[in-house]
């Protein structure tokens, strides 16, 4: 393999790596000793040619400045899956 191939694929693996599928988002809770359970943030599971399974979170601002709301965070998820979602689908499209 030359020095030009083995650059080329490193760039694709490390910065161009494709979703090859993405599922509904869930809510992602975390445990505390002093205030208990509370919903931290919205997560998106996604799966990458490459890099495998991970999850893209969409956090909530619950301490600072209360300025990305549990509702805005969930909207922010669902508008990510949607449109993950319909690339996926026009790059299936584009393959047949």
């Amino acid at each position: 393999m030359k020095i030009k191939e083995k650059v080329y694929n490193f760039i694709e693996r490390t910065f161009n790596d494709k979703i090859i599928s993405v599922s509904p988002p869930v809510e992602w809770w975390c445990t505390y000793k002093d205030i208990g359970t509370r919903l931290e943030a919205y997560s998106v599971p996604v799966v990458y040619k490459y890099s495998g399974r991970q999850n893209v979170l969409f956090m909530i601002d619950n301490d600072h400045f209360r300025l990305i709301s549990p509702a805005c965070a969930l909207k922010n998820a669902q508008r990510f899956y949607a449109s993950t979602l319909r690339k996926l689908q026009q790059q299936n499209e584009n393959t047949k």
